[in-house]
């Protein structure tokens, strides 16, 4: 290879020249890169960033099992508690809610729960042993006796609270949850577990799940306590046999059984006897085990039957999940359910009834749960027994459900209107003309709108929030804070922050009592300017939002587009 030749000067002049081109376009970029930093600031020219230190003096992450919900995730949250809220009122029930700390008392019921070991307690300033509630089924049982007779059954409420339990997080379970709950008290009857378990499937079905993706496993505490009589479990330990039993799922068979003997004191047999029973999957089944079990146990007792007649199966519980499921399939959702006899609920306060949804792909833990509880109010002082039962149902284990089935929708942030000023001097009209846009009603007496006044309200003339009809007239006004230097600015601020339209408030259009305002998506529907934009009177800004959509509609009819 030959030594390379020396450069001529004009080689050197345009290589001299080709460089300072180059550190021009860098420069160039740079400095539109700072434009779209300022402009995405909502600066004029001032760029304002974030810039978090790498040794910060505080942890800037949540709490471990908790979450931050964050602009995009609140969305997601409010949209899934919208369904929830809608489920629940449709189906005739009243929200309410509770203080997150509750008294520890509330929790205590000595029955081997896990959930006593997984309270976030301390006692506070007053030397009251309290708790965040780790649920809201005493919570409520609290308030009901709080109101005492004055309250009129059977009531129906729902709530979507908080919870805390400090356990081992994993997918779908945080040590922080909402849950929905759905509760009927001063029903005795199985109708209001029907009732129940169709708002459950209600919600399924407007998320786009079906009965292919989730079902609902039902079975009887009072069945099974028959069962376990049978297998000669005394009633004393019950409740807590049902609290080992819940545990199957997480660690098997031989684990159950070995805490139940070396826990419960139950001879080994009784206890593989006992968790036989749970592998019934029809209530047929289960009726037949029984009786088995009931030959077997009187079969060496040479005609002396005193001991088969105190074991039997409790017919009238058989009747009554057979009676669900007939009800269920006359309500629509029987395909939804399914027995089975392994589903006890881990809580020692259930009575009748138990269910749980769960996932037929087997990805997830159990989706909701719930069941009758009609001796919960007596624990807390009732004097009579009041018939109750619910459900609660995890936000965590849903949403990645729907994300399993790819049905999370992407709820995108609504601004309706942008309101831009030309420049600082029109920044006060512009801020009146927000005011206007945020308006549901006419401006009264020519009080050119702002936060006040009585036309801002949204009541329906008795105090009373009819949040359909809200949700229907609210309209979301964004103010651009600091004018741009250049409209490209303006109209990259609007964008960003996903604004349908733009309002100018300039100087021209205002001296003549109008703000021009512009669609951003006008290119869907319009080729000319004078379509995209139109002039609106200063007064008539409340009704903007409908004068645009005549707009469009107006240009869609004369061009053959079809309208909105």
């Amino acid at each position: 290879m030959s030594e390379e030749e020396p450069k001529t000067e004009k080689q050197l002049i345009r290589q001299a020249e080709k460089e300072r081109k180059k550190k021009e376009k860098l420069e160039k970029e740079l400095k539109k890169k700072r434009e779209g930093l300022a402009s995405s600031s909502g600066g004029g020219g001032s760029v304002v960033t974030v810039h978090a230190s790498q040794t910060p003096p505080v942890h800037l992450d949540a709490v471990s099992g908790t979450r931050d919900f964050f602009p995009e995730e609140f969305r997601l949250q409010t949209w899934l508690f919208e369904k929830f809220r809608k489920c629940g009122l449709r189906a005739g029930f009243e929200e309410y809610d509770a203080p997150v700390l509750e008294r520890q008392e509330l929790y205590k019921r000595k029955a081997g729960e896990e959930i006593t070991q997984q309270m976030y307690s301390f006692v506070d300033k007053d030397g009251v042993e309290v708790t965040l509630r780790p649920e809201m089924t005493p919570t409520l049982a609290r308030m009901v006796l709080s109101r005492g007779a004055s309250m009129i059954l059977p009531l129906k409420w729902f709530s979507i609270p908080q919870c805390w339990r400090f356990e081992a997080t994993q997918r779908g379970r945080k040590r922080e949850h909402y849950q929905w709950n759905m509760d009927i008290i001063g029903c005795k009857e199985i109708t209001a577990e029907v009732e129940l378990l169709s708002a459950a499937v209600e919600f399924f079905k407007s998320c786009g799940i079906t009965s292919a993706d989730v079902g609902i496993k039902v079975n009887s505490r009072k069945v099974m306590q028959s069962m376990l009589t049978i297998n000669d479990v005394p009633d004393e330990i019950f409740a807590p046999t049902c609290v080992i039993l819940d545990k199957l799922d997480k660690i098997g068979a031989e684990a159950v059984v070995k805490e139940l003997t070396e826990t419960l004191g139950l001879p080994r047999e009784t206890a593989e006897n006992v968790v036989k029973t749970l592998s019934c999957k029809t209530v047929e089944e289960l009726e037949e085990m029984a009786r088995e079990a009931i030959e077997v146990s009187s079969g060496g007792d040479d005609g002396d039957n005193t001991n088969s007649n105190t074991k039997a199966v409790d017919d009238s519980s058989i009747r009554e999940l057979k009676e669900l499921f007939k009800l269920a399939e006359e309500y629509g959702f029987g395909d939804w359910l399914q027995f089975d006899a392994s589903v006890v609920r881990g809580l020692a306060y259930y009575t009748g009834v138990v269910f749980e949804a769960f996932d037929k792909a087997g990805e997830l833990r159990a989706i909701a749960g719930g069941g009758r509880y009609d001796k919960l109010l007596s624990l807390y002082g009732a004097t009579t027994p009041v018939p109750a039962c619910g459900f609660g149902f995890g936000d965590c284990v849903i949403v990645e459900l729907l994300k399993e089935k790819n049905l999370l929708p992407n709820v995108q942030k609504r601004v309706d209107f942008c309101v831009c000023a030309y420049n600082k001097d029109m920044q006060g009209k512009a801020m009146k003309a927000a005011g206007l846009l945020r308006q549901t009603s006419p401006p009264s007496n020519g009080s050119g709108g702002g936060g006040g006044g009585s036309s801002s309200n949204d009541d329906d003339g008795d105090g009373n929030i009819n949040s359909a009809d809200e949700n229907k007239r609210l309209v979301v006004v964004d103010v651009l804070l600091e004018p741009k230097k250049k409209v490209a600015q303006t109209f990259d601020y609007a964008n960003r922050i996903g604004a349908r339209y733009v309002v100018f408030v300039a100087p021209s259009e205002w001296e003549n009592g109008c703000v021009r305002i512009k669609d951003l998506r006008a290119e869907e529907y319009a080729e000319d300017d004078a379509d995209k934009q139109v002039d609106v009177k200063i007064e008539d800004l409340w009704n903007a939002l409908e004068q645009m959509r005549e707009n469009e509609n107006r240009v869609r009819a004369r061009r053959g587009f079809a309208s909105l």
